[in-house]
C-alpha cells in the first residue's frame, strides 16, 4: 500500500537471476555456489527439457533471502523487504494467487526425474531435513508400448528423498 494515495503498489516480477546471491556459473566444477538455497551442483532448479542449465536466471519464483543485485539500480531503490514485495507479487504476478503448488527439481544431474517441493518450503527455506529434499512427489516419464507416444507420464506421491 502506497502511504500517500493508500493504494496497492505495483511489484516487479524478481527473478533468481536478479538476487546477489545469484551466479549464473555456480552448477560448475570449482564454482561456488551463493545461492542461500540450493547448492546447484547437486540439487538444480526443473527445466523445460530442452533448455539449457541457467541457474534459473530468468525464471522461478524469488525466495525469502532475495535483495536485489547491486546492477539491479532501480530494485534497489524501491526495495521495501521481501514480506511487501511478497503480499504485491503474490496478489499480481502468482498464476491463481495460488501458494499452494510447487516448485520442481532434479538430483545429482539426473534430469529423467523430478521431484516436487512445496512453493512455500522452497520460499521460506524449510525445503530440506538434514540431507533429505521434502518432495510430495517425483515425476518421470516410463516406455508403455501400449500408449501412442511410447510413453507415458508417471507421478507418485513420496515423503521425501535423501540425497547423497
Amino acid at each position: 500500500m502506497c502511504e500517500k494515495c493508500n493504494d496497492d503498489v505495483d511489484v516487479d516480477n524478481y527473478h533468481c537471476g536478479n538476487c546477489k546471491y545469484f551466479n549464473v556459473k555456480a552448477d560448475l566444477d570449482g564454482v561456488e555456489s551463493t545461492c542461500k538455497r540450493i547448492d546447484h551442483k547437486k540439487v538444480k532448479f526443473a527445466v523445460p527439457w530442452f533448455k539449457s542449465y541457467d541457474c534459473n536466471q530468468n525464471a522461478c519464483i524469488v525466495c525469502s533471502d532475495f535483495e536485489p543485485a547491486d546492477w539491479c539500480k532501480y530494485a534497489c531503490k524501491v526495495w521495501r523487504g521481501f514480506e511487501h514485495y511478497w503480499k504485491g507479487y503474490v496478489d499480481q504476478w502468482l498464476p491463481y494467487k495460488n501458494t499452494d503448488t510447487t516448485v520442481g527439481f532434479t538430483l545429482n544431474g539426473n534430469t529423467e526425474v523430478r521431484y516436487k517441493v512445496k512453493l512455500m518450503d522452497f520460499v521460506n527455506g524449510t525445503m530440506f531435513d538434514g540431507n533429505k529434499l521434502k518432495a510430495i512427489e517425483k515425476e518421470y516419464y516410463k516406455a508403455d508400448r501400449k500408449d501412442c507416444l511410447g510413453y507415458r507420464f508417471v507421478r507418485e506421491k513420496i515423503d521425501g528423498v535423501n540425497i547423497t
